[in-house]
């Protein structure tokens, strides 16, 4: 049960996190030109893309320091691999749209 519940927890964080963080590097490093308004007003959202990326970080760091101090190394590495195969997923949801 612990195993499935890791499993499912990847795949989220795989798909979801991933989406999360990668709209935390759209905000904090925006695409327009410097001085342009278009920049002025992205730079509005710069510190929300920081703390995005920051909270993903937090929690992929936390997620792994708690699953390689268990005994079972399986659990690391059925998070891992959920989690790949979740990046996959959205990967190919983002670019096929």
């Amino acid at each position: 049960m612990k195993k499935t519940l890791y499993g499912l927890y990847g795949l989220l964080q795989g798909a979801i996190g991933s989406y999360f963080a990668i709209l935390g590097i759209c905000f904090a490093f925006p695409q327009s030109e410097k001085g342009t308004k278009e920049y002025e007003e992205d730079r509005m959202f710069m510190p929300f893309g920081f703390i995005m990326l920051a909270i993903w970080l937090a929690v992929m760091g936390f997620t792994v320091l708690k699953l390689k101090r268990d005994d079972d190394m399986r659990s690391l590495v059925t998070f891992a691999a959920a989690w790949a195969v979740g990046l996959t997923f959205y990967l190919i949801y983002a670019f096929s749209t």
